[in-house]
């Protein structure tokens, strides 16, 4: 899936309508832009851009090899690719060109109206309060950008495949994405008071445990019982029943888990950012402590 420039299909037919114009009696110099801009666009609409099109092809290459045809012929070295130096700019276009390029402009204009009139081109409506180009394309810019850098690429990743989820209306896929989200900078969260080298937990379950006992305890640097409590409550609510294949989410619901997500990992960043100088600490601490008993 991929943006498309709607202001392309303009651009098209002012190129095609300047061709059209030219006329008898018109000079190579007046024709050269019209010309050079309506092949521009033809090889572009070939090659998928601003769409794929396959019932006007074999139309808009033909067009596209007679207007080549008659670049190489009057603007061109005779068998090379160079331009005419000493032709004579003054000189004017050959009359009969107009009928071949205006007959092939009308059934190409045609066929591609044919086929564009059943092509699947969708709006995307807004959401809430989301646009829908910053769902589409930036949804990770929701985490603000003092925090932004404590969240690693994978979780940017699944943010904004969370963000495109809600903007097409796959609500469950989007509390999906969310999740995964959370869980990797969970991770990263875990590792701020387990030390950098600790291994991952096996499920949110032995995360939660982990950090709340730390969270519990009097170590200097330990997590906050309030970003624990509220992805124990996350993993319950959300994260257990999101795995049952009949769980199913409506719109209002993915925006609830995006805004819940992203306060979670919010929450996380910002105390991943005040330890990160001092993340020895607790691990030290726990080292001695196993070390005295």
């Amino acid at each position: 899936m991929y943006r498309v420039n709607q202001y392309e299909f303009i651009e098209m037919g002012k190129a095609f309508f300047r061709l059209r114009s030219l006329r008898e009696g018109v000079s190579l110099e007046d024709a050269i832009a019209p010309l050079m801009t309506a092949m521009t666009h033809l090889r572009d609409l070939l090659e998928g851009k601003p769409v794929s099109v396959m019932h006007c092809r074999h139309d808009a290459t033909e067009l596209l090899g007679k207007l080549e045809a008659f670049h190489r012929e009057n603007y061109l070295r005779p068998g090379t690719d160079e331009w005419d130096g000493e032709k004579n700019w003054d000189d004017q276009v050959p009359s009969h060109h107009f009928w071949g390029f205006h007959s092939l402009i009308d059934r190409f204009e045609h066929n591609l109206a044919a086929e564009l009139r059943g092509s699947p081109t969708y709006q995307v409506a807004d959401v809430g309060i989301f646009n829908t180009s910053s769902l589409v394309d930036t949804a990770e810019d929701h985490i603000p950008v003092d925090l932004r850098s404590m969240v690693s690429e994978d979780a940017k990743r699944e943010l904004n495949l969370a963000g495109k989820a809600i903007a097409y209306g796959l609500a469950t896929a989007a509390g999906f994405h969310v999740l995964r989200a959370t869980e990797l900078v969970l991770e990263d969260y875990y590792r701020t008071f387990a030390g950098p080298d600790a291994r991952p937990c096996k499920s949110w379950h032995d995360y939660i445990t982990q950090l709340t006992e730390w969270a519990e305890s009097d170590a200097p640097i330990r997590p906050e019982r309030k970003t624990v409590r509220n992805l124990d409550q996350m993993r319950d609510l959300d994260r257990n029943p999101v795995m049952h294949p009949r769980e199913t989410y409506t719109e209002s619901k993915a925006v609830e888990m995006f805004n819940n997500g992203t306060t979670a990992i919010m929450a996380m960043a910002r105390e991943m950012q005040s330890n990160v100088p001092e993340l020895p600490l607790l691990v030290v601490e726990n080292a001695e402590a196993e070390a005295g008993e």
